[in-house]
């Protein structure tokens, strides 16, 4: 019985305490609420806008669509962004970029200085090392027109000796 007693008191205490907390934030709250409500100026008895600062909004809204529109586009009705310029984004050659003027990758400027000159009827194809170039490229003969499919020796001596491949590229021609 004592113990119960004790935990009931126990309960009633802390619901207390709780209690208390609770009705005292309720009193700061209100006391803050009341204090920054009558720090606004009195509308309309009561009224939280008067007549003169709601035609003041009005008047300040319809200001901002004008300068709105007038900075979205030059015909005054924001129907298109014509303030915005090329050179503003770092387009300056937006319109007429040849081709020689359009940035490419260090791979792609790779690749393109493997390709054969347009003048010439070749392809030039780097090989590195003897062993790749016999396994991989088809005997080409000297003629254009004649392609064999079988695999030979080509000769190195036009371009390179061979036996130097560790300070030279070697080049073999495919003809077309």
């Amino acid at each position: 019985m004592k113990t119960t007693l004790k935990h009931l008191i126990s309960k009633i205490g802390n619901w207390l305490l709780v209690s208390i907390w609770f009705t005292l934030g309720i009193w700061i709250f209100g006391i803050i609420y009341a204090y920054t409500w009558t720090a606004q100026p009195n509308v309309w008895a009561g009224s939280w806008l008067t007549a003169s600062a709601w035609n003041d909004m009005i008047n300040n809204i319809g200001y901002l669509k004008e300068n709105v529109d007038a900075k979205l586009a030059t015909n005054g009705n924001g129907s298109a962004l014509t303030w915005l310029t090329k050179s503003q984004v770092g387009l300056w050659n937006v319109d007429n970029t040849s081709d020689l003027n359009k940035p490419i990758s260090t791979a792609v400027q790779a690749a393109l200085n493997l390709k054969a000159d347009s003048s010439s009827n070749c392809t030039k194809i780097p090989l590195y090392n003897k062993t790749t170039l016999l396994k991989t490229i088809s005997c080409v003969v000297s003629s254009q027109t004649t392609i064999l499919t079988t695999t030979c020796t080509p000769t190195y001596a036009t371009f390179c000796d061979y036996r130097q491949m560790t300070t030279c590229t070697l080049f073999w021609y495919l003809c077309q």
